[in-house]
């Protein structure tokens, strides 16, 4: 995206927009960032929200979806999206995880270090 300051401001903006003034919760905002994430199979965008979602209870997107008003609707939807688009954006460039969170990903995934384990 640096090649293309123009895009990156247009992204970023719309970006900031669904983290910081989106009618989710944080929590809800997390769920579905690390849903979409999975779902595209992106390290990248996994290890990036992994210890934000890991601070967060577990839940189930059914109970999620109980909860959604009609503000909360189009935020979920333009969210996963928006973390899609980000997450195909970067496998197709074969954006590496950053060396900092490689240790800190495989502590929190390591089955050892699991509560009860």
């Amino acid at each position: 995206m640096a090649h293309h300051p123009r895009l990156e401001r247009a992204f970023l903006t719309l970006n900031a927009r669904l983290l910081l003034t989106t009618s989710l919760t944080e929590r809800r905002r997390e769920l579905v960032i690390m849903r979409v994430a999975a779902l595209r199979r992106s390290t990248y965008e996994w290890a990036q929200h992994l210890f934000v979602a890991r601070a967060i209870k577990d839940t189930i997107w059914a109970a999620l979806a109980e909860h959604l008003n009609s503000q909360a609707i189009p935020d979920v939807i333009l969210t996963a999206g928006s973390y899609a688009m980000v997450a195909s954006m970067l496998d197709s460039l074969g954006i590496e995880l950053d060396n900092d969170l490689c240790s800190g990903v495989a502590a929190l995934t390591d089955p050892s270090t699991a509560i009860g384990g």
